[in-house]
């Protein structure tokens, strides 16, 4: 687990790890702190924000555990590139649940693959154990994950830091910077620009139908009003 962010002692970004449960260390300066999530608040009230991330894959299911999908502005794109993702690599289809998330036919298996209500991530509706259909995507899945939000993501010569879509605000102009790094994450994790083309083009073409672009990252409360709630009699 990682906080993102500067460390209070020496300034550098990202080189908070946390370690023996609460401790956490900059492996720069070597500074420790005995309760992270303490050091995380206090951090956050000065104004120097910390993020914490850490990436949990527990029997057949991997989530984002830190940071909480309400606190990532852009946690929606992401999770429909993710899918979107997954769908175009293990030709898959959107699973019309309320979760919303993946399913169709691998390896000879039925996969239903469901989106976290309150983190990015997902689980198997199946639960077959040692279902390697499952087991693959979800470990794929998982690699993206953290080339994504904890690794480093150089691509060519430049790099892009760690986790820095968790760090883009909400303003208009960092929706296509968010794009881009989802883009650059598909290259790094694949080492083809034809793939992330392919997803993106994918992505378009599920958004065209009413139905499959809400479902992919699951349905938002105003998707179920209008999918399912009946206009008041008048």
């Amino acid at each position: 687990m990682r906080l993102l962010g500067k460390c209070p002692k020496c300034g550098v970004e990202d080189l908070i790890i946390v370690e023996f449960k609460k401790v956490a260390r900059c492996s720069g300066c070597q500074q420790c702190w005995n309760d992270w999530l303490a050091l995380k608040f206090e951090q956050n009230r000065g104004g120097n924000k910390l993020i914490p991330v850490c990436i949990e894959h527990w029997g057949q299911s991997v989530q984002l555990y830190w940071p909480r999908f309400s606190e990532i502005v852009w946690a929606r794109m992401i999770t429909t590139i993710l899918n979107t993702a997954l769908m175009t690599r293990f030709k898959l289809e959107v699973c019309l649940s309320t979760e919303g998330g993946v399913k169709g036919f691998y390896k000879k298996e039925s996969i239903e693959l469901r989106n976290f209500d309150d983190q990015i991530g997902l689980y198997d509706e199946y639960q077959i154990k040692d279902s390697v259909g499952a087991i693959e995507i979800l470990n794929w899945y998982e690699m993206f994950l953290k080339i994504l939000v904890e690794n480093e993501l150089i691509v060519g010569n430049k790099n892009h830091g760690r986790g820095a879509i968790l760090k883009l605000s909400g303003d208009t102009a960092n929706k296509e910077k968010a794009k881009k790094l989802l883009w650059l994450a598909l290259y790094k994790k694949t080492g083809s620009k034809g793939f992330a083309d392919k997803v993106f083009e994918r992505l378009r073409v599920e958004q065209s139908n009413p139905f499959s672009g809400r479902y992919i990252a699951g349905l938002s409360n105003k998707d179920i009003v209008e999918l399912f709630v009946s206009p008041p009699l008048r």
